[in-house]
């Protein structure tokens, strides 16, 4: 579970790095990571174009809109509407109403 929220974490040091140096393929590569292998999408969380980085990621989780539980199942089955009583992603998003 902690690895999971680790390697986000980690990608979004290397996202912020890459997008300093000027490196879209590489910003662009390290975005599909997160959204691939782990459902993550910073869409779901920030649109203001300002630039979303590890702390915005960890201040998520203190405040209790991503929620680590520990369970995991492959990001496109819950992308694409998972059967009810799947169990849910290690980063989930608690959308607004939920």
């Amino acid at each position: 579970m902690d690895n999971e929220v680790s390697e986000i974490g980690k990608l979004l040091v290397h996202l912020k790095e890459a997008q300093w140096h000027g490196d879209a393929s590489g910003a662009k590569k390290l975005r599909r990571t997160m959204r691939n292998k782990h459902g993550f999408y910073i869409s779901d969380f920030d649109n203001s174009r300002k630039g979303f980085d590890r702390s915005d990621f960890e201040k998520l989780i203190r405040m209790g809109r991503i929620v680590v539980t520990g369970r995991w199942i492959p990001a496109m089955a819950l992308r694409c509407g998972a059967p009810s009583g799947t169990t849910l992603p290690l980063c989930r998003a608690r959308r607004a109403g939920s």
